[in-house]
């Protein structure tokens, strides 16, 4: 890791660690380089989030041994006075907990200051369910959309967004009713769009397919391959089952905050979230 070796070099030419790294240094090259391989890409795009928004305007100027338990108070109370909910703050501690105990253990500080600060409490906040009968509401509101088979997938299979916008038609077997999700889609700075493995080695399955969503795959092919026959020279083939009207991948925050919530408006549904959609048709597969 390029924070470590610098460390090493700076430690045997005999400098002091206070001079190398940087906190934006070692965290810009730390979610980079550790975070980014091991962990899911949502867990990576809110890594990066919180650091280069939220903690490198504060911290990032400082030595990375420089570091105290007030600073890290500091930029809790600023996040807090912000606006920030308990669990974003709590969120940023342990962002910092992690990259620090990984300092330690690389020998670029001798202890990490997050261990001596009881980390922000973290409120249960009460997630919100639709009831069988509001996801059948949604459904109505959705028909004819374009975007329609994904709502019948989620209702139905309780796919994560980043799935669906992953999913290709390979993945997709009809006459065995059938798909497989193998892949998560997401978008990182600076770099585009990124097809990823799943979460977890679990989040690697197949799902059985209802006739419900059989049906709405069968006409959103039919809907997409008209649209392709429409763009012509334009289309960019990338076998997805959904994105744009010129094939490209659909973006997540076009279909959370833009999409999403309109629905939820037009069929006069609460504010949920996507994932608290996932979670609704879990609760009622359960029950």
């Amino acid at each position: 890791m390029a924070a470590k070796n610098a460390a090493v070099v700076a430690r045997d030419q005999g400098k002091l660690l206070v001079t190398d790294p940087s906190v934006r240094d070692y965290l810009s090259t730390w979610v980079e380089e550790t975070i980014r391989p091991t962990r899911g890409i949502r867990t990576y795009l809110a890594y990066e989030q919180d650091i280069r928004l939220h903690i490198l305007p504060m911290l990032g100027h400082l030595h990375l041994a420089q570091l105290t338990v007030r600073h890290l108070q500091q930029l809790y109370q600023h996040r807090r006075a912000a606006g920030a909910a308990a669990s974003s703050i709590a969120r940023l501690h342990e962002v910092l907990h992690h990259a620090l105990r990984d300092a330690v253990r690389w020998e670029l500080v001798v202890s990490n200051v997050a261990d001596q600060l009881d980390p922000p409490h973290r409120r249960q906040e009460e997630r919100l369910v639709l009831t069988p009968e509001q996801l059948s509401q949604l459904l109505s509101v959705v028909n004819g959309n374009r975007l329609e088979a994904l709502y019948v997938l989620v209702c139905t299979t309780g796919m994560r967004e980043g799935e669906l916008l992953g999913l290709r038609w390979s993945d997709v077997d009809l006459a065995a009713r059938s798909l497989l999700v193998q892949r998560t889609l997401g978008s990182i700075p600076k770099q585009g769009f990124v097809s990823m493995p799943p979460k977890t080695a679990s989040s690697r399955r197949r799902l059985a397919l209802t006739e419900l969503a059989i049906r709405a795959l069968v006409l959103h092919r039919e809907r997409q391959e008209e649209e392709q026959r429409r763009a012509g020279p334009r289309w960019q083939e990338q076998n997805l089952v959904f994105c744009t009207r010129k094939g490209t991948p659909l973006s997540a925050s076009y279909l959370l905050y833009q999409h999403f919530r309109q629905l939820l408006v037009t069929a006069r549904l609460p504010e949920v979230t996507f994932h608290d959609l996932r979670h609704s048709v879990a609760t009622m597969l359960l029950a």
